[in-house]
């Protein structure tokens, strides 16, 4: 974190361990967090705002990635990013990033952490062993093939899709876990449309979102 210099990351400005514990001392960010915002929230925000809002997570998230030893966050959420006085967005909590700079810090031991509602699928089939035994009780062949695939700057998109899902819409897409489970059964994905929420929200932006979504990594 303190290698990172973007105006959406707080700066951390000290480290330092007392008694056998580590502490770090990072700026500080007033404001609100989207998730209380979203909660707060009775109606759809105005779609200018949540692309506002969108284009910073989108400038932050770029940056992180394009680093030359790139960043994953890997638990991106609306309660992760929060929004200053000044219409600012500040993305908090690096706690499971994943990058080249902390090589040790793997998968296994962080996964758990992240909330479910907005990881995508080979992220969840790592964290959770009851998702793992579902999918490959389903599909075996698939199942292992999530098992290998390393989260990446897909997981996330995916993430990012589903926070813009939900500030678009007001509601949370099913998780990956209950979609492929459909989906894998023969079934159609229970994903609704943005539309279905807001016949407003532009058709090319809705495709945007949904392909973020998609359970596939590769897409």
């Amino acid at each position: 974190l303190a290698a990172l210099s973007h105006h959406g990351i707080p700066k951390a400005t000290d480290f330092f361990r007392v008694e056998g514990k580590d502490y770090f001392v990072m700026e500080f960010i007033g404001g609100s967090d989207l998730d209380k915002i979203i909660r707060r929230q009775n109606n759809h925000f105005d779609l200018n705002l949540v692309l506002d809002w969108f284009l910073q997570m989108l400038d932050i998230v770029e940056y992180l990635h394009a680093l030359p030893q790139p960043v994953f966050h890997r638990d991106l959420k609306p309660s992760n990013f929060k929004l200053t006085a000044d219409g600012k967005i500040k993305l908090l909590d690096f706690g499971i990033a994943k990058s080249t700079f902390n090589q040790n810090f793997t998968a296994e031991k962080s996964l758990n952490i992240a909330t479910f509602e907005f990881a995508p699928l080979e992220q969840l089939i790592k964290a959770s062993s009851h998702v793992k035994n579902s999918l490959v009780f389903l599909n075996a062949t698939k199942a292992l093939e999530l098992l290998e695939t390393k989260t990446s700057a897909s997981t996330d998109i995916f993430a990012l899709g589903a926070t813009l899902y939900q500030l678009l819409t007001n509601c949370l897409p099913p998780d990956a876990h209950v979609r492929a489970l459909a989906v894998w059964s023969g079934k159609l994905d229970p994903i609704l449309p943005l539309t279905s929420y807001d016949r407003d929200i532009p058709a090319d932006l809705e495709i945007a979102v949904l392909q973020s979504l998609s359970l596939i990594p590769s897409d």
